[in-house]
């Protein structure tokens, strides 16, 4: 459905789909040009199993930038081509799923590749 109007253009742009996709491509490239160093609570990939100690911090923050990264730039081109087709109100349940089917798919892929390199207690198997 192509906007009727500059209204109804703004709000799909505003309310596109893509933007989660852009909102995840930005700190990904951020945090994959400036990783954080040492392990904190403030910046980076923080689950229990990635905090384990500095080794599997830094494979978790690596992983999780280059799953951010590629997971982001379908989800833009999707959301782009969706938010011409589908009728406004949609558009903004479209990018609620979006986005929580891309946080959900890094949360898995990075744990699932923890556990795969490291044991419980964060020695690499």
């Amino acid at each position: 459905m192509l906007p009727t109007n500059l209204t109804d253009f703004l709000y799909r742009l505003l309310a596109c789909p893509a933007l989660p996709g852009a909102l995840f491509l930005l700190p990904g490239t951020l945090v994959a040009r400036h990783p954080p160093r040492k392990l904190n609570i403030f910046y980076g990939y923080r689950t229990r199993r990635s905090m384990l100690n500095q080794d599997t911090w830094t494979v978790a923050n690596q992983f999780s930038t280059l799953m951010m990264i590629r997971v982001a730039r379908p989800c833009i081109l999707f959301g782009i081509v969706c938010s011409f087709l589908i009728p406004f109100p949609a558009i903004l349940m479209v990018a609620a799923g979006a986005t929580l089917v891309m946080v959900v798919m890094i949360l898995v892929l990075t744990e699932r590749r923890l556990i795969s390199l490291f044991d419980r207690k964060g020695n690499r198997k």
